[in-house]
């Protein structure tokens, strides 16, 4: 876990972000913080991609600040 964080930590200057969560922090906070899937990331120690998101803010307290629908239709698209 401690090698996966600090892979992401060097991959937010990658992504222009200054936060990086992999798959499982956002299965465990994704119920409370609007996310962005940013993408997928190979990193070292690892056989398969990982996949990275940007946090944007909190839900109930950001809501304004997210436009909502494009951030679904933007999930969407990264589905197809």
């Amino acid at each position: 876990a401690v090698n996966l964080a600090s892979r992401l930590e060097g991959a937010t200057k990658q992504f222009h972000t200054e936060m990086l969560v992999g798959e499982t922090v956002t299965a465990l906070v994704k119920d409370r913080f609007w996310l962005q899937t940013a993408g997928r990331i190979t990193v070292k120690g690892k056989t398969k991609p990982v996949e990275v998101s940007c946090l944007l803010g909190e839900k109930g307290v950001d809501d304004t600040m997210i436009d909502q629908g494009w951030l679904a239709a933007y999930e969407a698209s990264l589905q197809h």
